[in-house]
């Protein structure tokens, strides 16, 4: 069988032999074997992606309920608040915020101590809000399951970050948050 192909704009008659086809159709399945390998690597960079943005997400969540919970609390204040009002929100607001600053450092050295599944799993979604005037943190988890899982394994590396930061030994309490997604559950 004869095949007419052009090579450079001129007519060149030559043999298609099985071996021509053979090595097409080893080109072929070399490229498809390559674009399949691509597609596998832009998949997984895609679910990277995805779990990063979760994660973002769920960083903003956390962040979006403790203003919530301090609009809340600077919207409703107590008598001692009323009375003298700026004080008052001055001697709050370092306390969250602190314990938020100092739990976020907390989870990125737990982050480098134990593994990514497990951190991904256990701690990355934990936040933590100090008690006024005492040394005790309250650590808050999605539901029982978690708080028990954290409360009984990772408890003492916790509080050894946490000491390790401050130099200070602080109260861990674990609690789980309420299912309305403001405060915590009782």
């Amino acid at each position: 069988m004869k095949n007419q192909i052009k090579v450079d704009g001129s007519d060149k008659k030559e043999d298609t032999t099985a071996d021509d086809k053979e090595s097409l159709y080893a080109t072929i399945h070399k490229l498809v074997f390559q674009m399949a390998n691509m597609e596998q690597k832009y998949e997984n960079v895609i679910d990277s992606l995805k779990t990063e943005i979760r994660l973002l997400s769920e960083k903003v969540n956390r962040h979006e309920a403790t203003i919530h919970r301090l609009e809340r609390v600077h919207s409703e204040p107590t008598d001692a608040i009323q009375s003298n009002k700026e004080n008052a929100i001055k001697n709050i607001r370092p306390d969250v915020e602190d314990a938020s600053d100092l739990f976020n450092d907390v989870l990125v050295i737990a982050k480098e101590k134990i593994s990514k599944s497990s951190f991904e799993i256990w701690l990355a979604n934990l936040t933590a809000y100090k008690e006024l005037n005492t040394d005790r943190l309250i650590i808050v988890t999605d539901n029982e399951f978690q708080r028990e899982w954290v409360e009984e394994r990772y408890s003492n590396l916790l509080e050894d970050i946490i000491q390790g930061n401050t130099g200070r030994k602080y109260t861990l309490t674990f609690d789980v948050k309420s299912t309305e997604g403001e405060g915590l559950a009782k």
